[in-house]
């Protein structure tokens, strides 16, 4: 016989399986298209449409948790990739590269971020700063290749940093964006076109 205890632990398990089900379903929605609806969520997981609201309140408390875990595989991808072996150079490269992976393999996010700017939402500035702020992985590692490589200013490393990332984001936008051609869209696709791209940054980056 199943007591009381054991049921509402089973309850509770299945709850927290079909909240895990539904944000898995929600990132990679997201990830592919920036955006979502209930009907698109229900789709993905065979769920009513009410389960958004029944599991996480509302899409905007979804949209937060969707955000915060991309940012944290972001974040851990990033150190990944600071091996302090490499040339200054080849790791600025790696670390440009995994900005632009991030963005690249996650269309929907790249066009989410864009929109929110566009809207002068709040949220996108605690975003960027999480990302890209001066207490950021993304940062640490960008001013420490900076530094081996003679720029010890604090002011100089952080506008390098801006201008590194507004010049892979150009390409990203343009590539993605509904009004980019099929071919502009197919270059800029090109793993070739986006390294050699990425190579002269980072040269151009460490430059006296």
């Amino acid at each position: 016989m199943v007591n009381q205890s054991d049921w509402q632990t089973t309850e509770s398990d299945s709850r927290a399986d079909k909240k895990a089900i539904l944000l898995e379903a929600a990132v990679r929605i997201y990830a592919r298209q920036g955006d979502f609806t209930a009907r698109e969520l229900a789709a993905e997981t065979g769920m009513n449409t009410a389960a958004l609201n029944y599991y996480f309140g509302s899409k905007d408390a979804l949209m937060i948790l969707i955000e915060q875990q991309l940012l944290e595989v972001f974040i851990t991808e990033i150190r990944l990739r600071g091996d302090s072996s490499l040339p200054v150079e080849e790791r600025l490269y790696e670390l440009l590269s995994a900005v632009n992976d991030r963005l690249r393999n996650n269309p929907g996010l790249a066009r989410h971020f864009v929109e929110m700017l566009i809207e002068g939402q709040p949220r996108i500035y605690q975003l960027l700063d999480q990302a890209v702020g001066q207490t950021s992985p993304v940062y640490q590692v960008f001013a420490g290749i900076l530094r081996e490589a003679g720029i010890i200013e604090n002011e100089q490393i952080w506008h390098r940093l801006i201008i590194g990332i507004s010049a892979l984001a150009p390409t990203l936008v343009i590539g993605l964006g509904r009004n980019a051609s099929a071919q502009e869209t197919e270059i800029l696709r090109q793993t070739d076109f986006i390294a050699g791209h990425i190579r002269t940054l980072a040269h151009l980056l460490l430059a006296e």
